[in-house]
């Protein structure tokens, strides 16, 4: 599905800055407009990806109203971070929420020698 015109991405546009003008307090992110797959629709709308923090994520999955039960969690063990995806709509727009979360490294046991 691509728009033809970018007037046909302009629903997109237009929820993209009432996200702005709602919550400016939100942390930073990427934005794109255009097609988004969400579970079952492929549609036009608004792909957030935010590379931070769990907290980050979450207070944008919060702000957007996005169901916690809805979020897909999928580990990526040979690599440093975490995804987690989930979606939703702002201003009767399609929103797809992505979090590519760094992995806090595992903590080093300290030994009784080391501790010396």
């Amino acid at each position: 599905m691509e728009p033809q015109t970018i007037g046909d991405q302009g629903p997109a546009i237009v929820a993209l800055y009432r996200l702005l003008k709602t919550f400016p307090h939100l942390p930073a992110a990427d934005f794109r407009v255009g097609t988004v797959i969400l579970r079952s629709r492929v549609v036009e709308g608004i792909s957030i990806t935010l590379y931070s923090s769990f907290s980050d994520f979450e207070t944008w999955r919060e702000a957007l109203g996005i169901d916690v039960n809805t979020v897909e969690w999928q580990p990526k063990p040979d690599l440093s971070y975490e995804v987690l995806k989930g979606g939703g709509s702002f201003a009767d727009v399609a929103v797809d929420l992505s979090g590519l979360i760094p992995r806090e490294p595992e903590p080093v046991p300290v030994t009784a020698a080391a501790a010396l």
